[in-house]
């Protein structure tokens, strides 16, 4: 085979991979000293690479779902340019052990355009279920057509993407961010040059503390932080408290609860850690004295010693009570720093670090869960802008909207600014 340029062998092979939805991948250069330039070798990508695996099958007489994309296809292609002159002489042997054309298709590589494509959209946070639908809708296009064309017409290879593909891409982009080389140590050595900075002490001494966080705040004197979630570590409480005095302290749910349960026995006492679990995240001033009530009644006196002694003061109370974390954003309701864990098999935290989409999600939710609200449950005001709605989740309840102030007293409204009873009234009292 003959070609008078390198471009023109370029869009030769690219048409004969597309015309047979094969791959032909190059696997090897070798440059000549005389009798010609370079040479080339190309194979079919369902070649396979590496020798035989020392692995005996548990199970040969098992069959695979998906056959191995490695048929130790024979097709190759010699390709060879020489000195003084463009032109591309080949030797192509096309004899393939395997089908060609749209049942190769699942075993080719998704072509370059389509993987950066899928990159960005993950880029912007879009879910690859979403992208996954959207790829094989422009693939397919017309119904009719893909169900009415005949076999020798070549389907799109876009067709055959998986979840697994672009979860696979996915796990490409976080390491990323997350694996700055691709020796550990030298990515771990990068990390530290990014670390505004860290502490490493043999003591937690409020004095060792106080310094670093000093040090902290000299490196980054325009960073004034609201919160500070920690254990109940009196020293890093009291470094906190000298060095940024007005920063509202959290206390994790799950280091009060633990050192709660190490104050009395569970096993002995089901009732009362059943209740104190579900107390700290009462967010309700009266139902929160009311449990207290019966816990007290519940719990052994030196619990309720342990209680009044270190967690019911004023200044340690509002550090770990749900009554003082209403009316927060969605992107501050968190109330663990144990995250990556899990607590009685259960997640730590009801939402949460979901990405950058998170708001997005909770309002989708809210439009999904406006459907349970009707007419019957409303009550408008006289000025005609003020709207009663009933609570579905707490009988007896009504909440107040505004719509000339756009507001809710409900306890969902602060977390997007948005909820089911104004979205209700938008559908149901259009102007």
């Amino acid at each position: 085979m003959r070609w008078n340029t390198w471009e023109e062998f370029s869009k030769w092979l690219e048409r004969e991979e597309i015309s047979k939805a094969i791959e032909l991948r190059r696997v090897g250069e070798k440059t000549g000293k005389d009798k010609y330039a370079s040479r080339f070798l190309y194979v079919c990508s369902r070649h396979g690479t590496g020798g035989v695996k020392p692995y005996t099958l548990k199970n040969p007489h098992w069959i695979r779902k998906i056959a191995s994309k490695r048929s130790n296809c024979q097709c190759f292609l010699k390709v060879k340019t020489y000195h003084n002159t463009s032109v591309v002489l080949a030797n192509y042997t096309d004899a393939h052990n395997h089908p060609v054309g749209n049942a190769n298709l699942p075993y080719t590589r998704i072509s370059k355009a389509t993987r950066e494509w899928i990159a960005g959209r993950l880029r912007d946070c879009v879910e690859p279920k979403y992208i996954l639908n959207r790829i094989h809708q422009d693939a397919m296009g017309n119904e009719d057509e893909l169900y009415f064309e005949s076999d020798s017409h070549l389907r799109n290879r876009n067709e055959f993407i998986t979840l697994a593909d672009i979860l696979r891409i996915q796990k490409g982009i976080r390491a990323e961010t997350i694996r700055l080389d691709s020796d550990d140590a030298h990515s771990i050595q990068k990390w530290v040059t990014k670390l505004p900075a860290f502490l490493l002490a043999s003591n937690n001494e409020t004095e060792t503390l106080t310094f670093y966080l000093k040090t902290l705040r000299a490196c980054h004197p325009d960073i004034h932080p609201d919160y500070f979630m920690l254990d109940r570590d009196q020293s890093m409480i009291n470094a906190l408290r000298i060095v940024y005095p007005l920063v509202f302290l959290l206390l994790c749910w799950w280091h009060v609860l633990h050192a709660w349960q190490q104050h009395f026995s569970t096993t002995a006492y089901p009732e009362l850690w059943e209740k104190l679990k579900a107390w700290i995240r009462v967010t309700d001033t009266d139902t929160f004295h009311s449990m207290k009530a019966e816990i007290f009644a519940l719990a052994p006196q030196s619990f309720r010693e342990y209680l009044e002694t270190y967690w019911l003061t004023d200044s340690f109370l509002p550090m770990w009570s749900a009554a003082y974390r209403t009316k927060r954003s969605i992107f501050q309701d968190i109330n663990t720093n144990m995250i990556t864990e899990a607590y009685h098999h259960h997640k730590r935290q009801d939402f949460g670090f979901e990405g950058l989409s998170i708001e997005v999600r909770k309002r989708k939710d809210v439009i999904l869960r406006l459907q349970s609200i009707t007419l019957n449950d409303i009550e408008a005001g006289n000025d005609h802008h003020t709207f009663s709605v009933i609570s579905r989740s707490r009988p007896g309840v009504a909440y107040t909207v505004d719509m000339i102030s756009y507001t809710c007293n409900c306890p969902d409204f602060p977390l997007i600014n948005f909820c089911k009873h104004v979205c209700a009234i938008q559908r149901l009292f259009p102007r």
